[in-house]
């Protein structure tokens, strides 16, 4: 019986303050877990970008450079297989592997 005089003498502003409190904190709840969500798609997006941003050309790995100056003795492809492109060392055309001529 204490226990239900008790519970009637609980104001109805107190009870209608804690629901109000309950939805509040529901939805902030609600609001942080989307934010964590946001905050990891974010650091996946900034990784997935700097991993498909490294330098993984096979350039380096080929004995042929390109010609960058107009003094250097070039060499090119007969079957102008790559266009305009010119090397400075001999060897061969990396697509068709004919000897390269020099130019």
């Amino acid at each position: 019986m204490e226990n239900d005089q008790e519970m009637n003498s609980i104001p109805i502003e107190n009870i209608s303050t804690g629901i109000h409190f309950i939805d509040i904190f529901t939805k902030y709840h609600e609001l942080y877990k989307r934010h964590l969500i946001m905050k990891k798609i974010f650091i996946l997006f900034i990784l997935a970008t700097a991993a498909a941003c490294q330098n993984n050309s096979d350039t380096s790995s080929k004995a042929l450079t390109v010609a960058t100056s107009i003094d250097t003795v070039t060499y090119s492809c007969p079957m102008n297989c790559q266009g305009d492109t010119a090397y400075t060392t001999e060897g061969k055309c990396p697509v068709c592997e004919m000897d390269l001529v020099k130019n």
